[in-house]
């Protein structure tokens, strides 16, 4: 299992997101909505039925299939 958290470089609810994963020994990478990676992985989202609307969104990953992490608690 993977978790991917989506950012931009301008957003401040980013940071603190990205705080709290690190705070609670969370392993994940983190993609920039306006970068590459973001385009390569746009398929895989949509194929698992995730439109990512805002910043920062939480993924969940396990093989191909992907899940929105709407709470927080959902990580552990």
């Amino acid at each position: 299992m993977t978790i991917l958290l989506f950012t931009s470089k301008t957003c401040e609810y980013c940071s603190v997101e990205r705080e709290y994963l690190k705070e609670h020994n969370i392993n994940f990478i983190e993609i920039d909505v306006h970068s590459d990676s973001f385009g390569y992985l746009k398929k895989d989202l949509l194929q698992n039925g995730i439109i990512l609307r805002c910043v920062p969104a939480i993924i969940k990953k396990d093989g191909n299939k992907m899940k929105l992490i709407e709470n927080r608690s959902s990580l552990f």
